[in-house]
């Protein structure tokens, strides 16, 4: 019987950053995901079913509350 491992390049996720700076210029760290990973797909279904509710839109992993928010 052979043990297999799993393939991490499958699960990393795949993210880009955008220039981002405070009022004072002073650089901040920022990182946008572009992909929804499996359980964040499964966790917006949960509050839909819990809350009876429907999100509105399109899912999109960079464009979220926080990022409106902030913008």
């Amino acid at each position: 019987m052979h043990s297999q491992g799993i393939v991490l390049e499958l699960y990393e996720s795949i993210s880009k950053s955008i220039i981002l700076q405070t009022s004072l210029k002073n650089e901040i760290n920022n990182q946008q995901e572009v992909v929804l990973l499996d359980q964040e797909v499964e966790r917006f279904q949960r509050l839909e079913e819990k809350f009876e509710s429907k999100f509105q839109g399109d899912d999109n992993p960079i464009y979220n509350c926080h990022g409106l928010t902030f913008a």
